[in-house]
């Protein structure tokens, strides 16, 4: 199993990036998603299902992500399972003077034929979600502020 977990003070209100990232339709901005799909209708919630796109070794793959936890301007949480890995992410969010601290964790597990390779593929999605992270402050915080 592969264990992530990266954190980045953005200089935003925490409603502005709470919103902004629990909208998985900004997810190509600051993650490397090609595509998102909202599968169920409705806010977003427990249970709602989400289709991401993305690239992986030159072909396009996709997984269909299931939010288990959704607290506004706290934390929200999803599962996929897809026949490359089956994952547990969940975003947690703090005010800190007035900024907003973004805490990623993940837990990735690989099918028993991939699991050698988890070594190897560790460092890579550690790097991925901190290089997500600059990517997302360097965003947020590049827009005007309100007023």
């Amino acid at each position: 199993m592969i264990n992530i977990q990266a954190s980045q003070v953005i200089n935003r209100p925490l409603s502005e990036v709470f919103e902004y990232v629990s909208d998985f339709h900004n997810n190509p901005s600051w993650q490397p998603i090609k595509q998102v799909k909202k599968l169920t209708s409705g806010p977003m919630r427990k249970g709602t299902k989400i289709r991401q796109v993305f690239d992986f070794r030159g072909a396009r793959q996709h997984i269909d992500v299931e939010i288990t936890d959704f607290k506004p301007a706290q934390k929200f949480s999803y599962k996929y399972v897809s026949p490359l890995a089956s994952s547990n992410d969940e975003f947690h969010f703090m005010e800190v003077d007035g900024k907003t601290r973004v805490m990623i964790s993940g837990k990735m597990k690989f099918p028993l034929l991939y699991r050698m390779s988890e070594p190897i593929v560790a460092p890579h999605l550690q790097k991925q979600a901190e290089i997500s992270l600059r990517d997302l402050k360097q965003i947020l915080e590049s827009q005007k502020e309100d007023g």
